[in-house]
């Protein structure tokens, strides 16, 4: 009984003495190789994935499928037209396409490539490309993932893109029947190319003329030709008016004739009224005068004086009349130049109106151009949707919509290496229990009584102990 517990036993003993009689190799297999690993990892430079999905719609004609009773989803899925698709997107003018595009051959043009013809940098560049391109429907079969490795993420995210974009115009170059589409299209940039130079040449001409708000300046011009027309005709109606009442003055005045002033005079001065006056005080000294000569002789001393003082008004108010007359004939003067300022302003005003016609009838008819080209302009557009139409019918009816679009990835896809420690770890224990075990089977021992039995035939009586040169000592002693 004692003997089976300790064969039992001896596995476990056996496992630790070798873990503890080759612990040295074992350490330095593990650390060596977890250590390389290790550092492999860190040293490595990260690879950067970027992704895209694209949605393939197929259009059916329904029209048809209820006209001759077809599935024609389950007719076309016979043909595995995912798998088409899937080849357009791999194909190698889709690829070519993206080299040139993203400027790959300048990328690897370095180190020992400079000495390569470009034919050949060319095919090893592609099948670097393949080799770093994934493209696989995923479980909606509708739906196509597009990716691309790279060292560089912002490269990986560009090249996924320009695949999809390469891969829409090559195959819409591959269905395509007819150049209508191209056609419009070109029609349609030239029509916008005119319609932006026509706005420009308004925007222009409305800044170099001042037009901004043309009707509203028309109104101003119109209203300040009628307001000085107004004025000039009031000053001239007055000038005339005063250049009549003049004229009679002064041959009254040459001639030496009594003349009467208009006692309110809307024209007249103060010096008016005090010649009123003066003639007023006139008649009444001429009738003080003929009241006198009625009782007395022309030579009685109060008559006498009375005649001077008639004489004296009558030279004062001629000496007035004169200065009046000067009075008059400087106003009418004033009133002259302000006639001729007034007309000036008329002249400058209808030239302004002119230039103002001339600029309208230019705005208007870049106004004109615009909206013609707006028209045609919309109807190209809706030509391009018609035939936009009749190519997606063309193109076996396949509609392509970016549902994920590329974005640069952030985390690096390789190396991993929590995933790679991990390995390291788990294939230097391996490794180094391994080539412990495998040195302690190679050394021919006997372990255990029934190798003894095994190999010498003889059966085992019991065991003893081990016992190292200081134990054989203490028991000698």
């Amino acid at each position: 009984m004692q003997l089976n517990q300790a064969n039992r036993q001896i596995p476990l003993r056996y496992f630790l003495q070798v873990l503890f009689k080759h612990k040295v190799m074992i350490a330095a297999l593990f650390f060596s190789i977890v250590g390389t690993v290790t550092i492999g990892t860190l040293l490595m430079k990260p690879s950067y994935k970027a992704t895209a999905k694209i949605l393939l719609q197929r259009q059916v004609d329904s029209e048809q499928a209820l006209l001759f009773r077809m599935d024609l989803d389950r007719d076309y899925s016979r043909h595995n037209w995912i798998n088409s698709e899937i080849e357009i997107l791999r194909s190698r003018p889709v690829v070519m396409r993206v080299i040139r595009e993203v400027g790959l051959m300048a990328l690897y043009r370095t180190g020992e490539n400079k000495a390569l013809p470009d034919s050949v940098l060319l095919e090893e560049i592609i099948k670097d490309f393949y080799q770093q391109l994934s493209i696989e429907p995923t479980k909606d079969a509708t739906v196509v993932e597009i990716g691309y490795v790279s060292k560089d993420p912002q490269m990986a995210a560009r090249i996924v893109q320009s695949v999809i974009r390469n891969y829409v115009d090559y195959r819409r170059e591959l269905f395509e029947q007819n150049s209508r589409y191209r056609f419009v299209e070109q029609q349609i940039q030239e029509a916008e190319k005119r319609l932006r130079e026509l706005e420009a040449r308004r925007s222009q001409f409305q800044a170099a003329s001042g037009l901004a708000m043309p009707d509203e300046y028309g109104r101003i011009l119109y209203q300040k030709l009628a307001d000085f027309e107004k004025q000039f005709t009031d000053v001239r109606a007055k000038r005339i008016a005063m250049e009549s009442r003049l004229r009679v003055l002064e041959r009254a005045y040459r001639n030496g004739e009594s003349i009467a002033l208009p006692a309110a005079d809307p024209t007249a001065s103060s010096r008016l009224a005090y010649i009123n006056q003066l003639k007023l005080d006139l008649t009444q000294k001429e009738i003080q005068r003929q009241a006198l000569l009625k009782k007395f002789t022309p030579y009685y001393e109060e008559v006498v004086n009375l005649t001077h003082e008639i004489e004296a008004t009558r030279a004062k108010i001629h000496e007035e009349i004169g200065r009046f007359i000067e009075e008059q004939q400087a106003e009418i003067q004033a009133l002259k130049s302000e006639e001729a300022v007034l007309r000036a302003n008329i002249q400058k005003i209808k030239r302004e109106i002119k230039a103002f016609s001339q600029q309208q009838f230019e705005l208007e008819q870049l106004s004109r151009g615009i909206e013609e080209s707006q028209e045609v302009y919309s109807i190209l557009l809706k030509q391009r949707e018609e035939a936009r139409i009749s190519l997606a019918k063309a193109e076996k009816g396949v509609n392509i919509k970016i549902i994920s679009p590329p974005s640069v990835p952030v985390d690096p896809v390789s190396p991993n290496r929590r995933l790679n420690v991990i390995l390291a770890v788990l294939v230097g224990g391996f490794v180094s229990l391994g080539a412990a075990f495998g040195s302690e089977l190679l050394k021919p021992s006997i372990r255990t009584p029934e190798d003894v039995e095994a190999n010498l035939g003889v059966p085992v009586l019991g065991s003893v102990k081990h016992f190292d040169a200081v134990g054989r000592e203490k028991i000698s002693g």
